[in-house]
């Protein structure tokens, strides 16, 4: 495998500051199993790639979906450890990611997360529902992983006396369960 050479770059945006490669071509990356030490296979990384893209790239080359990953390097977490992994990009001649791939991800999808959701919904399969007594939460109930997209809500009905209802939904941008739970002007 060839020498990576590599800078750290800044991509600022007015809500967030994220690190991406600078290369300047396309270069390989092993991976390897934390559980086993065998090599799953190798990931092309890209100029100007952000965090999210490498996993993806990793998923693709290793079956493992980006929400069951958990990237080391050094026995650190990636994302912690960026600036070691670009560091060692540029002096070594290979670099290897160790992968753990997280079991501890629950199907939830199209189930009421609530005991008594109050509502009469199916969830459809990628869907976890709240119900009227529950609201969508900031952290993915499957894949423990951040939200960060925009929640969004809609209007199903209206009443007689003006009194509408319906539905938030909010979409993990890591494993794309849709959380929703109901709303009602009543």
């Amino acid at each position: 495998m060839g020498c990576m050479r590599s800078v750290l770059a800044h991509a600022a945006s007015s809500e967030t500051t994220e690190l991406r490669l600078s290369i300047s071509a396309p270069q390989t990356l092993c991976v390897r199993s934390a559980l086993t030490g065998e090599d799953l296979g190798m990931a092309t990384l890209q100029p100007e790639m952000s965090m999210q893209q490498i996993k993806e790239a990793i998923a693709e080359a290793t079956q493992v979906p980006t929400y069951q990953q958990r990237l080391l390097f050094q026995e650190q977490q990636l994302a912690e450890s960026l600036e070691s992994f670009v560091k060692a990009l540029n002096e070594q001649d290979e670099v290897c990611l160790t992968l753990v791939k997280d079991v501890t991800v629950t199907n939830v999808a199209g189930t009421h997360l609530v005991q008594y959701p109050n509502c009469t919904c199916t969830p459809g399969p990628n869907e976890a529902c709240w119900g009227y007594r529950g609201t969508v939460q900031e952290v993915c109930p499957r894949c423990q992983e951040r939200l960060t997209g925009k929640q969004i809500r809609t209007t199903d009905g209206c009443r007689r006396n003006g009194d509408g209802y319906g539905f938030v939904y909010w979409t993990c941008q890591s494993c794309g369960l849709v959380q929703k739970h109901g709303w009602d002007d009543a």
